[in-house]
């Protein structure tokens, strides 16, 4: 009787041995897993995550500052923008810009940026994960994550002025805009800060005659970005 109680003892004690060591296994596994997916994560997910929100930002930021441009200075032409002043026999003497429309556009601009921004940012960038996976048969497939973002203090910009030769005494004149905004996009693991800058053409126009040499080389730029 006392042998088969000793016996059932001993059975049960490496019972519970096994299980402790079971336990133990189990644990060591989850740890060394959860590392793995850690390191994983960190070294090749995160890193394409990051690459495609950032490419998705650039393009959500660009298509919110060319909304914004095109909105406020699409009903003026290249005659409200500019004057070109000639003497008696046709030659121009003088090239003035109309600063003060072109920086309250310019501001107003700047303002439905930033706001058509905050906008697309709050929405979120949608990454599929088969795009995380690297794998290209699986680009674009599958679920989506939504990734953050935010803008980085105020939309700035400011213009510049080119010509181009378009023929003998011709010269097409072209006015953009430089418009930068910094965005960031948000992840569990770390955010990356983006700077965005984005030239449109505001308007253009074919100029007959012989342009001033300080007007060819940066005058007028100088005159569009009094602040500068």
């Amino acid at each position: 009787m006392e042998k088969c109680k000793y016996s059932q003892y001993r059975h049960k004690r490496k019972k519970k041995k096994s299980l402790k060591k079971a336990l133990v296994i189990t644990i060591v596994s989850v740890f060394l897993f959860a590392v793995f997916i850690g390191y994983y994560m960190e070294f090749n997910v995160n890193p394409v995550i990051l690459d495609v929100s950032e490419a998705k930002a650039n393009a959500i930021t660009a298509n919110a500052i060319s909304q914004a441009v095109e909105f406020e200075f699409g009903n003026y032409t290249y005659d409200d923008l500019m004057t070109i002043e000639r003497d008696a026999d046709g030659r121009i003497t003088s090239m003035r810009a109309n600063v003060a429309l072109a920086n309250l556009l310019a501001m107003r601009s700047r303002t439905l940026a930033q706001k058509y921004i905050d906008e697309m940012g709050s929405q979120g960038i949608a990454v599929p994960i088969g795009t995380i996976s690297g794998i290209p048969l699986l680009i674009g497939r599958g679920p989506s994550i939504t990734i953050r973002m935010m803008s980085i203090g105020a939309v700035t910009s400011y213009f510049e002025s080119h010509f181009v030769s378009a023929g003998i005494n011709q010269t097409v004149h072209r006015l953009s805009i430089i418009v930068n905004a910094d965005v960031s996009i948000i992840l569990p693991a770390g955010d990356r800060r983006i700077t965005g800058e984005n030239e449109i053409m505001i308007t253009e126009s074919l100029i007959v005659g012989q342009i001033p040499p300080f007007y060819m080389a940066g005058g007028l730029t100088g005159f569009l970005n009094p602040g500068n």
